[in-house]
């Protein structure tokens, strides 16, 4: 009998401290934190959180831009290429805000048609410069005319 009792008990135990963390997680409201919170990490309210992203999404957008400019040799599409790799990370690691998911995927896939074209050109062995980047200005300035906010800086 006490076979069975204590693997129960250890079970119960582990459930018991499980739900208490879960509850230490949350905050005075009963939201869940994230628990990547540490200590020193300051919890955004909503209109903190917006205004960073936009910051730093209105730079995205401008750095984009510039990116679409015509490539001259091998050495500017490998720039460019670290240049767009930079930019993947800084979207990624940026924390989204709700209202802004849909323009969180646009962007991405509009990086995405920025860099394809430039990692074939990288990889032939006879590039062509003459690289179309329209559809990524047009997807950008779409998306300034549907976020003006991307475009006051």
């Amino acid at each position: 009998m006490k076979k069975f009792i204590y693997p129960f008990l250890a079970f119960f135990v582990v459930l018991y401290l499980l739900f208490s963390y879960n509850e230490a997680t949350k905050d005075d409201q009963g939201k869940v934190l994230s628990y990547s919170t540490t200590a020193e990490e300051k919890v955004l309210t909503p209109e903190e959180l917006n205004q960073q992203y936009e910051e730093a999404i209105q730079g995205v957008a401008n750095v984009m831009t510039a990116l679409t400019a015509p490539v001259d040799s091998k050495s500017a599409i490998s720039e460019r290429l670290s240049a767009i790799k930079q930019l993947e990370e800084t979207i990624l690691e940026q924390k989204v805000p709700a209202q802004y998911q849909n323009l969180h995927l646009k962007l991405i896939s509009l990086l995405a048609d920025l860099q394809n074209p430039l990692v074939i050109q990288n990889s032939s062995s006879s590039p062509d410069y003459q690289i179309d980047f329209n559809t990524v200005k047009e997807g950008i300035d779409n998306l300034k005319t549907e976020y003006p906010w991307l475009s006051t800086h």
